[in-house]
């Protein structure tokens, strides 16, 4: 039952939302780009510019597209800062709706039956070990060293800079055409939904309040 209801409610997640809309779009897009690379021979540098300029149109897209659903004809009358405000807002409150709609379906809807759904999905959390500034230095070192190792020549105890910069230039390219543009997207999403919670912690923190604002939700329980 509480796996179910899990399920139901992150179909419903503005995250879930984005990635049905985002995924398939840009591994189009991202596929189209390997071919204009590698295939036809198109400059690396400006195909990720253009892959990372379509990325980050797509993410607009979706909030344009998200927020004339979740505000309706309200988005018309707001600048584009104060429609984010709202949209954020609203989306919480949609949030907390659909929930009530999965405990009701489910089967969920005393104040004593919230109580254990509630620790159950406490207890469910896991820990999750968040990586350092010194571990992300150390993995880039590693790589790079990794890479001056194969570029070293022996006979003259020196780093073969020709080499090195063969090896280096379609590393480069491949980076900046593939994970260059995944990360502006990730950075454009990440800015625009801060404060967001994890996934985990959003179910958590939307039981809790119709745990302790139980009267208010009682009608839409029963």
């Amino acid at each position: 039952m509480f796996s179910e209801i899990e399920k139901d409610y992150r179909k419903g997640l503005q995250e879930a939302r984005f990635w049905r809309f985002y995924g398939w779009r840009s591994l189009v897009a991202i596929v189209l780009a390997m071919v204009v690379i590698f295939v036809l021979g198109v400059n690396s540098w400006l195909a990720a510019g253009c892959l990372s300029v379509i990325l980050v149109g797509l993410v607009a897209w979706f909030f344009w597209k998200d927020t004339k659903i979740v505000l309706g004809k309200r988005v018309q009358r707001k600048s584009v800062i104060e429609r984010l405000v709202e949209y954020f807002r609203e989306d919480d409150k949609l949030r907390v709706k659909n929930l009530l709609v999965d405990l009701k379906r489910h089967g969920v809807q005393t104040r004593e039956e919230i109580k254990i759904a509630l620790d159950y999905y406490e207890r469910k959390q896991p820990v999750q070990a968040k990586t350092g500034i010194l571990e992300w230095v150390l993995s880039i070192a590693v790589a790079l060293v990794s890479i001056v190792v194969v570029a070293y020549d022996e006979a003259s105890a020196t780093v073969d800079m020709e080499k090195l910069f063969n090896i280096l230039k379609p590393t480069l390219g491949l980076i900046v055409a593939i994970i260059v543009p995944i990360v502006v997207a990730k950075m454009v999403v990440n800015f625009l939904a801060v404060p967001r919670a994890k996934l985990d912690s959003i179910l958590v923190e939307d039981l809790a309040i119709i745990y302790m604002q139980y009267d208010k939700f009682e009608d839409k329980l029963k």
